[in-house]
């Protein structure tokens, strides 16, 4: 029909009435953004969320338990490993544990005395003897008063160094194996939270005079606001001519803690980690562990009972936390970076391998 215009006079429009660029599912080139991409915010977060709780935790210590030259301590080594690298970052995430059930035990300064059950004294006291009691001049006491009757110098002092280097020991031996093995690492700072926790929440629902309450306060009833005290430790500093044990134990949150004893729990638990690593681990661990116990009642400080209430509580904590698969140890580990002449090497024969699949 002559003068009509048809709707698609060129013959290519009406072959292809789209172009390219608006073709339905093609989707056209965005311009650039300016917020920061997600996963650029999330690396972001993932860089600070450490530094941010650590701090936080010390702004609540500071306001609510009272700040000590510790706590700004291990926040500045928690931020030194955090900005470090690879490997100490990891060292960080291994050992969180130790960390967790300090603060833990440093906030048991807020429970109020009012809400803890009857405090057992005599029970203990009494069942000490019964089963563990010993002849002191005609007179049957519990072993803790048979060795403090018969105190040395040379006892004192050893005694002394076991009681106060349990923790720096067990957290050598953790530093040890995280260099040595990650996984047997990784179980141990594990097991080391878990039994510790165990221990405390007994002290809340178990509340055990030590020995040495008896001593200077009697059968009870016992009072909950009752100061803590060195006891046998005492001994140790007057050797010494300093007040290392007085200033340790007067920052104690829990003076009604000796049931089970984590004095000896720790070692015991270091030692059956230790046995894994040949006879002379074993040995030595083991004596170190007994050392300890032999210490713990020595210094008046826990029962026979709670020796082997601690020992127990650590083969219940090893039985209870299983070893990671190695599949999941190994992603714990950083990616080994390779050098940069090595990655521009490996670079250059990709291409020279891609030039000669294109001829």
């Amino acid at each position: 029909m002559s003068g009509a215009s048809e709707p698609f006079s060129d013959p290519e429009q009406k072959i292809f009435p789209f172009s390219p660029m608006e073709a339905p599912g093609h989707r056209s080139p965005q311009t650039p953004s300016l917020a920061r991409p997600l996963p650029e915010r999330r690396s972001a977060l993932r860089r600070l969320w450490v530094p941010l709780f650590f701090s936080s935790h010390l702004v609540f210590t500071a306001v609510f338990i009272g700040l000590r030259p510790e706590h700004v301590l291990i926040c500045a080594l928690v931020l030194a490993l955090w900005f470090g690298n690879d490997k100490s970052r990891l060292f960080l995430k291994t050992a969180l544990p130790f960390w967790i059930f300090g603060a833990c035990f440093d906030a048991l300064r807020l429970i109020p005395d009012a809400w803890k059950p009857g405090i057992h004294v005599a029970d203990l006291y009494r069942a000490e003897k019964l089963l563990f009691g010993l002849d002191l001049n005609g007179v049957r006491v519990t072993p803790s008063e048979y060795l403090s009757a018969h105190p040395a110098p040379v006892l004192d002092l050893a005694a002394g160094l076991f009681y106060l280097t349990y923790l720096l020991v067990f957290f050598a031996f953790f530093a040890y194996l995280f260099r040595r093995d990650l996984a047997m690492a990784s179980r141990l700072s594990r097991c080391f939270l878990l039994l510790n926790l165990a221990g405390i929440i007994t002290f809340q629902v178990f509340p055990a005079a030590p020995p040495w309450y008896v001593t200077y306060f009697g059968l009870g009833p016992a009072d909950p606001a009752t100061p803590p005290h060195p006891a046998g430790m005492l001994r140790f500093d007057d050797l010494l001519g300093l007040p290392i044990a007085q200033s340790l134990y007067s920052n104690s949150p829990d003076v009604f803690g000796a049931l089970p004893s984590l004095h000896v729990a720790n070692p015991v638990l270091l030692f059956l980690f230790a046995r894994r690593l040949g006879r002379s681990w074993a040995l030595s661990s083991l004596a170190y562990a007994l050392g300890v116990a032999f210490s713990a009642v020595y210094l008046n400080h826990h029962y026979v009972l709670d020796i082997l209430a601690g020992a127990l509580y650590a083969g219940l904590a090893y039985c209870l936390i299983p070893a990671r698969p190695q599949a999941a140890v190994r992603a714990l580990r950083p990616a080994k970076r390779r050098p940069r002449l090595v990655l521009a090497l490996s670079r250059r024969r990709d291409e020279r391998r891609g030039q000669r699949i294109r001829l």
